[in-house]
This record gives structure tokens, C-alpha cells and sequence, in this order.
């Protein structure tokens, strides 16, 4: 008798502990359980690494052309900075080369093929300098443009004073001179002065 009391007991509590189990959503005592709040983290944006080199230049000043157009000025401007210090940086290691090989060509002891060699790259390097300056005084040109739009005249005057020493002159109205020494002068409050 004793041992079936226990017995009883002990299925008892059995059943009670496997309730506890399979009843999850209610507690004993009758109160539902809360569901757990999660709190979602916002994805951050991801910044899109821009990388800029000889083969997506053209193509990169051109898109950035396009976001001026439209008044997206942020991805303008990042796309022009890194255009415009590859091409600063290409141009700095083009001059530093070409003085040496100018150097070595002038050099009477230097071989007939090594000269024939160097002009050949001094030519190549003469091309290279006219499409990277032009891409450098461009993006120079549209970084001012967008530093003076959103009000940031210290910054935009370094790049603009940069294009009116490094374009030739121009008084067409649609030239880069033109346009630059404009945003200039707007930077400085002086439009129209002279």
C-alpha cells in the first residue's frame, strides 16, 4: 500500500513536470507570458569604396559629371576627390620619371637602343601628362564648385585658385577659366567685380 501511495505520487508529479514542458505559453497560476521584445538593429549604410585608376577614370569623372547634374553633390564630391588625387599623385611620379629619362637620353654614354626606348616613353609620358592634367583640373574645378555650393569657401578657393593657374586663359563664358573664376569670386563675395 505504501509503495502504491508513492507510486501515485510520483506520477503525479510526473505529469505535473511534463505539463510544465508542453504548456510553454501559460504559467500555473493562469497570467500568459509576454513574448520577448528583440530589438532589430538598423543596418548601416555601407560606404562604397571608390577606386580610382587609369582604366576608370574617364568613365568615374564622367558619373560624377552626372551626379553634379542631378544635385547629388556627396557622391560627386567623393567620386572628384579620389579622381583628383590619382591623377595629382600620376602626375608627381610621371615628372619625377621624366626628368630621369631626359636625363639618361641626353647622357652621350647611353646606348643608341636605350635613347630609341626612352623617347619612346617620353612621348608616352608626354601624352599621359596632358589626359591626366585635364582630368586633374577638372575634378579641381567641380570640388570647388561643390565646396562653394554647400557653403565651404575655404575649401572650395584651394581648388579653384589651383584651376586658374593651371588653365590658359579664356574669356568664352562657357569655359572652365570662365566659369572658375566665377566661383571664385563668388567664394570671395566679389561676383561681378571684376
Amino acid at each position: 500500500m505504501f509503495l502504491k501511495s508513492r507510486l501515485k505520487v510520483c506520477c503525479s508529479l510526473f505529469i505535473i513536470f511534463a505539463l510544465f514542458l508542453f504548456i510553454p505559453s501559460k504559467d500555473v497560476s493562469g497570467i500568459e507570458k509576454k513574448p520577448k521584445i528583440s530589438q532589430k538593429v538598423a543596418p548601416q549604410k555601407v560606404e562604397q569604396v571608390i577606386v580610382i585608376n587609369d582604366s576608370n577614370l574617364q568613365s568615374s569623372i564622367k558619373v560624377a559629371e552626372d551626379l553634379v547634374k542631378k544635385g547629388e553633390f556627396q557622391g560627386a564630391l567623393n567620386i572628384f576627390l579620389k579622381s583628383y588625387d590619382f591623377t595629382k599623385s600620376v602626375l608627381t611620379t610621371i615628372n619625377l620619371l621624366q626628368k630621369h629619362y631626359e636625363k639618361i637620353a641626353s647622357d652621350p654614354n647611353t646606348s643608341l637602343s636605350d635613347k630609341e626606348y626612352i623617347m619612346i616613353r617620353l612621348k608616352r609620358m608626354e601624352n599621359l601628362l596632358s589626359k591626366y592634367k585635364e582630368a586633374k583640373e577638372t575634378s579641381a574645378y567641380y570640388i570647388g564648385f561643390i565646396y562653394t555650393k554647400r557653403g565651404e569657401t575655404d575649401k572650395a578657393r584651394k581648388y579653384l585658385f589651383e584651376v586658374l593657374e593651371s588653365v590658359p586663359f579664356d574669356l568664352n563664358k562657357e569655359s572652365i577659366w570662365m566659369k572658375t573664376k566665377s566661383l571664385l569670386l563668388e567664394a570671395y563675395n566679389l561676383e561681378g567685380e571684376f
